[in-house]
This record gives C-alpha cells, sequence and structure tokens, in this order.
C-alpha cells in the first residue's frame, strides 16, 4: 500500500498521477532546446516539432557552487604597511622604547573576497520508454533526436558560413548605426545651455527625470545609451550564443528560466537487453551533464532555485 500511495498510479494504468504522486512531482525533468531565428525552421524539422522532452531522474542530483578567494584592497594595504613597519631596521629602532609591541594584523578571512566563479554544472540520470508519455516521459527516440541536434553540427556547406559572416557584418552595422545615434543625440543635448549637471546627477541618483526640458533631454538620452549597453549583453535572446542551448527544469529544485540557459556537455545512453515483441528495448536510461552559458550570478541563481 505504501508504494501505491508513492507513486499514486492508478490499477492498470501506464500513467503516473503528476498532481498527487510526491515522486513524479518531485523527479519530473523537462529539457527544452531553443536556437536562433535562422535556425528555428530546421530545427523544428529535425525534431519533428518536439523540442521539450520529459524524464523521470533516478535521484535529485547534488548542485554545487565554487568560487576563488583573493586579497581584499583592505589587505594588500594591510600587507604593505606590515612589509614597512616590520622592517629589521625599523624594528631594531622601535625595540629600544620599553613600551614597544608589535601589531598583529588579524582578520584575515574578512580581507577576502570572491576573486572568480565557474559556470553552474548538473548530472542526472533517468529512464524513458518507447512509448510517448508511458510512465509520464517523453519516448526515446525523441530524447535521442533532440541530444544530437543540440551537440552535433548540421550538414556544412561553404555558403553557410558566407551566409553567417554576412549576417555577423549586418548586425554590427545595424548596431553600430544605433549607437552613432545615440551618441549624437546626447553630444547635442550636452551643447544646451540651459542644462543643469545637479539636475542631471539628482535625476540619475533617483532614477527619476527631473529638472528643466534640457536636463531631462541629457537623461533620457543617457539612459537610452545605458539600455544600448545592457542589451548588447542580453542573454534571454534565443539568438545569443553560437549552439542550441537547453532550458533545464527539474520540479522542486531548479526553475526553467528566458536567461538562465544551459549548455549540454555530454550525453550517453544504454537500452536495456530486454525487448519488447518488435525488437525495441523496454527502457533506456540517459545519462546527461549541463553547464550554464556564463557565470550566474547572485539573481540568476535566486531565480532559478528559489
Amino acid at each position: 500500500m505504501a508504494l501505491i500511495s508513492y507513486y499514486n498510479q492508478p490499477t492498470g494504468s501506464n500513467i503516473i498521477d503528476l498532481n498527487d504522486s510526491p515522486y513524479t512531482r518531485a523527479h519530473t525533468v523537462t529539457l527544452t532546446v531553443t536556437t536562433c531565428q535562422e535556425d528555428v525552421e530546421s530545427m523544428n524539422n529535425f525534431l519533428a516539432g518536439k523540442t521539450a522532452v520529459t524524464g523521470i531522474i533516478d535521484e535529485i542530483p547534488e548542485i554545487s557552487y565554487s568560487t576563488t578567494w583573493g586579497d581584499s584592497p583592505a589587505a594588500v594595504l594591510n600587507e604593505k604597511i606590515k612589509k614597512f613597519t616590520q622592517h629589521k631596521w625599523m624594528k631594531m629602532f622601535a625595540q629600544q622604547r620599553n613600551t614597544y609591541k608589535p601589531p598583529l594584523v588579524t582578520d584575515g578571512w574578512t580581507q577576502q573576497f570572491p576573486k572568480s566563479a565557474e559556470p553552474l554544472s548538473i548530472s542526472f540520470k533517468f529512464r524513458a520508454y518507447p512509448i510517448n508519455n508511458y510512465y509520464n516521459t517523453s519516448a526515446f527516440n525523441d530524447i535521442i533526436r533532440l541530444l544530437v541536434f543540440v551537440t552535433t553540427p548540421q550538414y556544412f556547406r561553404l555558403s553557410d558560413t558566407i551566409t553567417s559572416q554576412a549576417q555577423s557584418v549586418y548586425q554590427a552595422y545595424d548596431k553600430g548605426e544605433e549607437l552613432a545615434g545615440i551618441m549624437n543625440s546626447l553630444k547635442n543635448s550636452l551643447g544646451n545651455e540651459k542644462i543643469s549637471f545637479r539636475d542631471i546627477g539628482n535625476s540619475i541618483k533617483n532614477n527619476k527625470l527631473q529638472g528643466s526640458l534640457a536636463s531631462k533631454e541629457v537623461k533620457q538620452n543617457i539612459d537610452n545609451l545605458k539600455e544600448f549597453i545592457e542589451n548588447l549583453g542580453n542573454m534571454e535572446d534565443n539568438d545569443t550564443g553560437g549552439c542550441p542551448l537547453i532550458k533545464l527544469d527539474i520540479n522542486g529544485l531548479i526553475k526553467s528560466s528566458p536567461k538562465v540557459k544551459w549548455l549540454l556537455k555530454s550525453w550517453s545512453f544504454k537500452p536495456s537487453l530486454n525487448t519488447t515483441y518488435n525488437n525495441n528495448p523496454i527502457y533506456v536510461d540517459f545519462n546527461v551533464s549541463l553547464q550554464t552559458q556564463y557565470v550566474l550570478t547572485d539573481t540568476d541563481l535566486t531565480e532559478i532555485l528559489c
């Protein structure tokens, strides 16, 4: 009875209740592939529109985050002062006084700060079956096709390289024109004699347009420049990156995010020895490893974990 309650599977059915089964609810993983606009048609044709696959992971994967630590400016300054005050000649003269007591530079841990970090990595295993939605998983052939599409190069033609370079030139030209327009507007607005840099500073500090019309125009142009720079590093666009990316969702552990996408580092599968009447393996075990596309910030980690 405990096992039936654990999975909450109706008698004689190959479907597990997603809402009432605690195991399925916590162990369901979904991989959704995204790609640039130019490859969407190719992706849909290759995957027959099945751009998301689902599996039930064997166990909840471990999530670890590592960073290296370095000396903060305070620690560097302390070290320089220590070299001066602890010099043998300085100590020789200082020790002539009976009240001399050399200071100890302590609290070294608080003088450290995060120096660099690494992308988040995760690995997990799951099982799939020949029939789609059998025990709430995608058919294993659909999963294999998705993994192949994400990690293998498409058919190569020299003309594709030329087309790709042409698109890069067009994009650079368009962005250059956009930046030139913003900079010219900013330059012209700064030439107005009626602007108040105090008003501009207060507007930037309070993130609110205020002051004269000329000052507001300068603030607006500064905001346009800031937005342009931020959009260059926008990771939410599917055109970002040079390969198909994965959106990962593990119920109760990792939330799918339009910004945080994953690179598929490696994958493998192992068919079962036993087969069905038409010679398909009765199940296939998959093992995949993913890594975030970039080093995540505190906001990114909060978005996918909390």
